[in-house]
C-alpha cells in the first residue's frame, strides 16, 4: 500500500464520512487504510512525552537557580510553549473534530509568548522605566528600519521613552487579543453556518495574518535594543527559538490549509480535506517542537547562562582552583544604570529617567560565567 494513500485520495466517488472518535482509531487501528495514520499517531504520542519530560527538567532549572519571581514567571511561559503546542496538536490528531479549535488555543498561546519576549526584556532591565534609562543614557534611538524593511533607511527614528516602549509593547500583545477574538467569531459563524465555505473565513485568515505580522515587527524593533547588557543572558537565542516556533507553526499551517482549499488533499473515508491538512501540521509539529526544546535545552543551560544567578553564586562560593583565573579574565560586569544629566524638555513623552537601584539582581549583576 502507499503510505501516502489516505491523505492524498484521489478516488472522486469516494463519500466523506464524519471524522472518526477516538473509539474508532482504537478499533480500526490495524486496517489498512488507518495504518498510517496509527504510526504517525505512535510517533506524536513519544514524541510530545519527550518534550514533556524536557520541560520538567527545565522547569526544575528555572525554579531553583533564577532568583527574580518577575524573570521566573516570563519563563514559564517560554518553557511550556513546545509543550502546549504539541499537546494541542496531539488531542487535535486523536480528535479530529476539536483540531480547529485546539490549533486556535495553539496559535494563540504562541502569540502570546511573543508578548511574553517583551516582558522579559524589562524584567531583565528591571523595569520599563529602568531600560528607558538605559537606553537614553547611551543615546540608543528605537529604529524601525529593521527586518523585513531593513532596506528603508527614510523611516524615522524615536526616543526610548517609556510612551514610546510602551506603543511597541502593544503593537505586539494585539495579536493574542484580536488572535482569541476571530476563532469567537469563527466558531459563532461556523455553529450557524454549519460550514467553512463562507467569505468570513478568509476575511478571519487575512486579518490574523495581518495581526501576526505587525506583532512579528514589534518584536524586531524591540529586541535590538539594549543588547550589549542582554548577551549574557542568551536573551537573543530565547526570542530566536520563539520566533522559529511561531513561525514553523504559523506558516505551515497557512500552508496545507491552501492546499485543502485548492482541492489538493481530496475528501476520503476516514478524515475530510481539511482534516488531512491538520493531521499532517499537527503530525510536523510534533517533530518540530523537540527539536526546538532539545537546542534550547542545550544552548540556554544554566552552566552557560547568567540568567540562572543562583546556579552562578554556588559555582562562585567555591571555585575549583583551575577555574579562579578563568573566572576573574571573564568576567563581565552591567555599568550601573545612572540617569543621565537632567535638561529641559518641553515634549510630550519626556519622562523621569531616574531608575530605582536594586530593582532586579540582573541589571547590576557582577557574576563572572562560568566556563568548563
Amino acid at each position: 500500500m502507499d503510505f501516502l494513500a489516505p491523505f492524498f485520495n484521489h478516488n472522486h466517488n469516494v463519500t466523506p464520512v464524519p471524522a472518526p472518535q477516538i473509539n474508532e482509531w482504537i478499533k480500526n487501528i490495524g486496517t489498512e487504510d488507518y495504518c498510517p495514520y496509527a504510526i504517525a499517531l505512535g510517533f506524536a504520542c513519544a514524541t510530545t512525552a519527550i518534550i514533556v519530560i524536557l520541560a520538567f527538567v527545565q522547569l526544575y532549572f528555572v525554579v531553583k537557580y533564577i532568583s527574580d519571581e518577575t524573570v521566573r514567571s516570563d519563563l514559564y511561559w517560554i518553557v511550556l510553549m513546545c509543550p502546549i503546542t504539541t499537546t494541542c496538536g496531539l488531542v487535535g490528531m486523536f480528535v479530529p473534530r476539536a483540531a480547529t479549535f485546539l490549533n486556535a488555543v495553539a496559535l494563540a498561546y504562541l502569540m502570546l509568548c511573543l508578548f511574553v519576549m517583551v516582558t522579559l526584556m524589562n524584567s531583565l532591565f528591571g523595569g520599563r522605566k529602568s531600560l528607558a534609562a538605559y537606553l537614553t543614557e547611551r543615546r540608543e534611538l528605537i529604529r524601525f528600519n529593521v527586518f523585513p524593511i531593513c532596506c528603508c533607511k527614510c523611516l524615522p527614528t524615536f526616543r526610548p521613552t517609556e510612551a514610546n516602549l510602551r506603543r511597541i509593547e502593544w503593537s505586539v500583545f494585539q495579536t493574542p487579543l484580536i488572535r482569541i477574538s476571530l476563532e469567537i467569531m469563527n466558531l459563532v459563524v461556523f455553529l450557524e453556518l454549519k460550514e467553512r465555505n463562507h467569505w468570513w473565513f478568509q476575511a478571519s485568515n487575512v486579518l490574523g495574518l495581518s495581526s501576526m505580522f505587525l506583532a512579528f515587527y514589534g518584536c524586531y524593533v524591540m529586541t535590538p535594543l539594549g543588547q550589549e547588557c542582554l548577551a549574557q543572558y542568551k536573551f537573543k537565542t530565547v526570542f530566536r527559538l520563539v520566533d522559529i516556533a511561531q513561525a514553523l507553526f504559523s506558516l505551515q499551517k497557512f500552508f496545507f490549509d491552501f492546499l485543502a482549499a485548492i482541492g489538493f488533499f481530496e475528501e476520503g473515508p476516514i478524515l475530510p480535506a481539511i482534516g488531512k491538512s491538520q493531521f499532517i501540521t499537527s503530525t510536523m509539529l510534533s517533530w518540530e517542537m523537540l527539536l526546538i526544546s532539545i537546542i534550547a535545552t542545550y544552548l540556554l543551560r544554566p552552566s552557560g547562562n547568567s540568567v540562572f544567578d543562583k546556579y552562578h553564586l554556588q559555582k562562585s562560593s567555591n571555585p575549583l582552583p583551575q577555574l579562579v583565573a578563568a573566572a576573574n579574565d571573564n568576567k563581565t560586569e552591567l555599568p550601573p544604570v545612572r540617569p543621565p544629566p537632567q535638561r529641559e524638555s518641553k515634549e510630550a513623552d519626556s519622562v523621569s529617567l531616574s531608575a530605582k537601584e536594586g530593582t532586579s539582581p540582573f541589571r547590576q549583576s557582577k557574576i563572572a560565567p562560568y566556563t568548563e
